[in-house]
């Protein structure tokens, strides 16, 4: 069997690519399988990721020469080359993804049009597009979803527009692949949840006793790197025997530079620039951080650090974090883009050697337990291998074609997408189990399970009217158990506050969990000491502990499932210390 994978730049730094080298390495090893990689783009003289070098990369076109050109045998001349690289292109979109050009499409459609393998996999959505429209008919057609597609924007829809006419697509999480379940419905291919697995052969493991915070990550806006800076500035006094380094290039370095040296820290915190052995770098560790936006699925820069045996403090974003490090046994979750708690829980794993010891090792021994190659890799492989199995049968071909006319059918490429309703971490499965049982149990059939939670199906709610009815659930199930608050006059007008003395949370969590118990009500923990953030089922609240607040909310979407209320009308619950 041999599996091609197309990258759009196999050359470069970045997370999809090295999983696409991971995996590719792993199946070259088991027999009976060969690999190649196709690169849409030459772009370095040499491929970052040693891992490329060691497996048949094909490039497409040249773009260290000027002008590009083909890789392969061309009698095309430096004018033209230079034409066709200035033209849009037409088989990708610009919107989609602005890099391709007129240039790339005659090369990419001869190159997949004539392609001998058996299986493409394909790593974003701009290259399925290409690859379900020129793989001959016999080749088995695999998109990997490498970001959570729900935060994509523009970039995510040729997925939506072109997944009717794969075989198969394989999420890294549950959450995205049930947003994408939702968003296709009966045009979906067959849907599979697979997720990244620890590289292979010898790492260097920490031995608990480095003072640097490592940090890797592209300098962009959507990695926060920022947030990482002002973290450890507000502690950097405390531990004056701490350095943070941080790998990686980007757009934003000059940037940080100089919040650096606003700090006064040019001696504590390093700008390395990319480094290609980041695994003699883990084991110099002593804690690791990630600060990235909503648009990580699965970083294997989490596993990579983990593997090392160094513990991780990260956001506890849509994806990823949540799946991987758990929280309070391997590292520490804190609610996203909140910088001061980010300070806080670095300055308490940096102040408790015996913890971060202990973090250490059950981070190595974690991560190899639970996403080891050999089962990853067998996943692969078993799914692989069925789908070229029933490449010639005739249900194949047609259910493709069905597919593509249910969505003409439903409205073609104007269709809209599922939104989603949270961007919390997923429930955990103890949660989900509760879940279906609220679900069993409840008797008007509005309530269905959504991009990963419980929602009320229903079309007559307006913000306002769901605001209310958040304050209502709440105010309603404190004054049950006799709970004094004060409602807060709030800005805006759109969500409600109500203010309960400190001495009382524990009375109001109960109160509010006992009125809500078996309902498809959240609550978003504020500032949590034991539990993870997120949001929980407010029925669990009596079990949570210490925490600032909770903002409780009913979520609410409409039968097309296009519109969602949730947390962003809760009515927060806030406990204040008395006078």
């Amino acid at each position: 069997m041999k599996i091609t994978y197309l990258l759009g730049w196999g050359d470069e730094m970045g997370g999809t690519e090295l999983a696409t080298y991971t995996q590719a390495k792993h199946l070259a090893e088991r027999p009976g399988i060969e690999v190649e990689v196709v690169s849409v783009f030459r772009t370095r003289a040499e491929p970052f990721f040693p891992e490329a070098r060691a497996l048949p990369v094909r490039y497409l076109v040249d773009r260290t020469a000027t002008p590009a050109r083909p890789v392969g045998d061309s009698e095309l001349d430096d004018a033209a080359c230079r034409t066709l690289a200035a033209l849009p292109s037409e088989l990708i979109r610009p919107a989609w993804e602005d890099t391709f050009d007129r240039l790339s499409d005659i090369e990419l459609t001869a190159a997949l049009t004539a392609l001998d393998t058996d299986v493409l996999v394909s790593t974003t959505p701009a290259l399925l597009a290409a690859a379900v429209t020129l793989a001959p008919a016999r080749v088995v057609t695999v998109h990997q979803e490498h970001r959570p597609t729900q935060r994509r924007g523009p970039s995510g829809e040729p997925l939506l527009l072109h997944a009717p006419r794969l075989d198969a697509l394989v999420t890294l999480t549950e959450r995205t692949r049930d947003w994408i379940a939702e968003s296709l419905g009966p045009t979906a291919p067959e849907l599979a949840v697979i997720p990244n697995a620890v590289p292979d052969g010898f790492r260097p493991r920490a031995d608990g006793e480095g003072k640097v915070i490592v940090m890797a990550a592209r300098l962009t806006g959507e990695k926060r790197v920022d947030h990482a800076v002002r973290a450890f500035a507000q502690i950097a006094g405390a531990h004056p025997d701490w350095r943070l380094r941080i790998f990686g290039s980007g757009h934003r370095e000059r940037h940080l530079r100089r919040l650096v040296d606003g700090f006064g820290l040019h001696d504590r915190v390093e700008l390395l620039g990319p480094c290609q052995d980041m695994a003699a770098e883990w084991a110099k560790a002593g804690l690791s951080l990630m600060t990235a936006g909503h648009n990580e699925a699965f970083p294997l820069v989490l596993l990579e650090a983990l593997a090392a045996g160094v513990p991780v403090v990260a956001y506890d974003v849509l994806t990823g974090p949540a799946e991987i490090v758990r929280h309070r046994v391997d590292g520490l979750l804190v609610p996203p883009g909140e910088v001061d708690e980010l300070a806080r829980a670095m300055d308490e794993l940096l102040g408790d050697d015996a913890t971060r010891r202990a973090y250490a090792r059950a981070a190595r021994e974690g991560v190899y337990a639970r996403f080891s190659s050999a089962d990853v890799t067998a996943r692969w492989e078993e799914l692989y291998t069925r789908l070229v199995a029933g490449r010639e049968r005739p249900r194949r071909l047609r259910g493709r074609a069905d597919r593509v006319a249910l969505g003409v059918a439903s409205g073609g490429c104007g269709f809209r997408p599922t939104a989603p309703h949270t961007f919390d971490a997923a429930a955990a499965a103890d949660e989900r189990a509760r879940e279906d049982e609220i679900i069993a149990a409840d008797t008007t059939g509005r309530v269905i399970r959504s991009v990963g939670r419980l929602a009320e199906r229903r079309d007559d709610v307006l913000a306002p009217d769901m605001a209310r009815w958040n304050l209502r659930l709440t105010a309603s199930a404190l004054e049950a158990e006799d709970v004094p608050y004060v409602l807060v006059r709030t800005p805006d007008g759109t969500a409600h506050t109500l203010a309960v003395a400190a001495d009382d949370r524990s009375r109001a969590l109960k109160a509010l969990a006992g009125a809500l118990r078996g309902q498809p009500v959240y609550a978003e923990l504020v500032n949590p000491r034991d539990a993870a953030p997120g949001a929980v089922l407010a029925e669990r609240l009596d079990a949570i502990g210490d925490l600032s607040g909770v903002k409780v909310f009913k979520p609410v979407t409409t039968t097309t499932l296009s519109l969602r209320h949730g947390a962003g009308l809760a009515c927060t619950v806030a406990f204040w210390p008395r006078a």
